[in-house]
């Protein structure tokens, strides 16, 4: 009713504007004041602007007239829905929470698997299964919402009683329908939930430097590819990048502040060998006579790097799949989570005390 009221009065405004601008152009046509010319171009200069005004307005209020008869329209039929059949109105809301939710999911993988490389096939994987699962709720939603908007019209213009005797039925059975993909669902959920908890279990595993049997993936090198792998049987780590591990550091500090600490000494470890190895050959340019030793150095320096490096990958790999798992959805509480903590405690230390010893 607002509604109508706003585009009446939009409407007779715009109509008093428009008379406006007419009886000023005929006026200032009958002064005789202009040239013919003069007065085209001021008419063009005073009516274009007001119509597209007019024009954008109007597209407004249409829109938000249309919003608002929508808006009136879901809540008639929500309250025909529960008038006939109640629990079939709460099963569809708890459906379209359901899509709704896995659509911030979904929407929270894409920009994952860019910085995560590492963990990429992982992501896919649950991307996949909650794409699924959520393909699959909107098919069934959407049927259900034609249903009901059938039977709504149908309800409003025909035999009311039949309508809903008719009605009746059908809305206990899509509310069974629901009912059961809600579990199918739950199934899709605990799919993903499986998968971040075999993240973790690998990556704990591998921190503990335990051999196991899984999957080789990401078999195609890569410039940034360590050269040290744990053992033949884990796929590949790539080197992370800085933004990556200041995050990967950020996240570890809220486990244990202490283990940060343990892990910038690594890196620290790296950065030394790094610039103790271009220390050395540039004492080999002006020391040629020196080259068997100080290759032999060379070789040291670097070898203790590539060792160091692959030690840190092994750590932030373990450090990114709690991460993960917990950005999306695992618990803090969960064991698979509490048993990486212990490994964190135990192995980060160890790992970087025996970094320290290979440099002394």
């Amino acid at each position: 009713m607002f509604a109508n009221v706003v585009l009446i009065a939009f409407l007779l405004v715009s109509i008093i504007i428009f008379g406006f601008l007419i009886v000023l152009v005929r006026q200032i046509k009958k002064d005789g004041q202009l040239s013919q010319d003069r007065l085209t171009k001021l008419t063009a200069f005073l009516f274009i602007p007001v119509l597209l005004v007019f024009a954008l307005a109007l597209y407004g209020i249409t829109s938000w007239r249309a919003d608002i008869k929508h808006q009136q329209n879901r809540i008639e039929i929500q309250q025909f829905v529960n008038s006939v059949y109640k629990p079939l109105s709460r099963s569809q809301q708890a459906l379209l929470q359901s899509i709704q939710h896995m659509r911030k999911l979904r929407d929270s993988i894409s920009p994952l698997r860019d910085k995560h490389p590492n963990h990429a096939e992982m992501l896919k994987n649950i991307a996949s299964e909650w794409r699924t699962s959520q393909q699959t709720l909107y098919n069934l939603y959407s049927v259900t919402d034609k249903e009901i908007r059938h039977a709504w019209i149908s309800y409003k213009t025909m035999n009311q009683q039949d309508v809903l005797d008719k009605f009746y039925t059908k809305a206990v059975n899509l509310n069974d329908e629901i009912s059961k993909l809600n579990r199918d669902y739950q199934i899709g959920v605990r799919g993903a939930k499986d998968e971040l908890i075999q993240s973790i279990d690998a990556a704990r595993q591998r921190l503990n430097n335990k051999k196991r049997k899984i999957k080789k993936s990401m078999k195609n090198k890569s410039s940034r590819v360590t050269n040290n792998v744990t053992n033949n049987n884990d796929p590949i780590i790539f080197d992370f990048n800085n933004n990556t591990i200041t995050t990967l550091l950020r996240y570890l500090s809220t486990v244990d502040i202490g283990l940060e600490i343990e892990v910038q000494r690594l890196q620290e470890d790296i950065r030394l060998a790094q610039q103790r190895h271009e220390e050395v050959r540039l004492y080999l340019i002006d020391n040629p006579d020196l080259e068997k030793p100080l290759n032999k150095i060379l070789e040291d320096w670097i070898r203790l790097k590539n060792n160091n490096r692959s030690h840190l990958n092994r750590i932030l790999f373990a450090i990114e799949a709690e991460y993960l798992a917990n950005k999306l959805g695992l618990s803090k509480k969960h064991q698979a989570i509490k048993a990486m903590h212990n490994s964190f405690k135990l192995n980060i230390p160890a790992i970087v005390g025996k970094a320290q010893q290979q440099r002394e």
